[in-house]
């Protein structure tokens, strides 16, 4: 008798990440991993993907920690991985309607954020944008109240 052929083919895993460190990271954590289908793209948000409606699993870690100093969300240094401005949501306000539109039915998004960002009017906002949305988890880690939306 002949093998079973897998029934479906790896998932196609990208990174998304403006900070070319984070993405050169990323690469490596990949290719240390033998990710078979995986790329690291470098860009904002989903702004270099065109996958309406393809995601089946999305999951992002913002910068979420809330600041008043514009200049430390400029740039790719390492300032743009943490500095979410005002509230510590100007990332998170610009990627839930990107979120909602490349989510597949059925498909399922996690959101790092902490208690200064609001995590029920950040899950009323996902909502209103057609996503389900609950708390998966809160922890105390140090002086941050995480969620994981």
């Amino acid at each position: 008798a002949a093998p079973l052929a897998p029934l479906a083919p790896p998932p196609l895993m990208l990174v998304v990440d403006k900070n070319p460190e984070a993405a050169a990271c990323a690469a490596g954590l990949l290719r240390a991993r033998h990710a078979e289908r995986a790329d690291v793209l470098r860009c904002s948000l989903t702004s270099c993907l065109r996958m309406v409606g393809l995601v089946d699993v999305l999951v992002c870690n913002p910068p979420y920690v809330p600041t008043e100093d514009p200049e430390e969300m400029r740039g790719s240094g390492v300032s743009i991985s943490w500095a979410g401005g005002e509230r510590g949501r100007e990332v998170i306000d610009r990627l839930l309607p990107e979120a909602a539109a490349v989510m597949a039915a059925g498909g399922v998004f996690y959101l790092v954020c902490i208690a200064e960002n609001d995590p029920e009017e950040l899950m009323a906002t996902m909502r209103g944008l057609g996503l389900d949305a609950s708390v998966a988890k809160r922890e105390q880690r140090g002086i941050e109240e995480l969620f994981i939306l």
